[in-house]
């Protein structure tokens, strides 16, 4: 899909593979929250209807 996402935080070289594969998951989730939370506050101040986004797509509704 050609689509990027900077990191919101800048990943430091690390000796251990698994420590730096740990930071890498933290930040991932981190910037992908963050992205994820301000769509969702945009979709709700332009009136778009995301409830009714999550009434179309049951397995969403324990989310919801």
């Amino acid at each position: 899909m050609g689509e990027e996402l900077p990191f919101f935080a800048h990943l430091e070289a690390q000796r251990k593979s698994t420590r730096w594969l740990k930071l890498l998951e933290g930040i991932m989730k981190n910037t992908m929250a963050t992205v994820l939370q301000a769509c969702v506050q945009t979709r709700i101040e332009d009136g778009k209807c995301y409830m009714g986004f999550i009434d179309t797509r049951p397995s969403l509704k324990k989310w919801g």
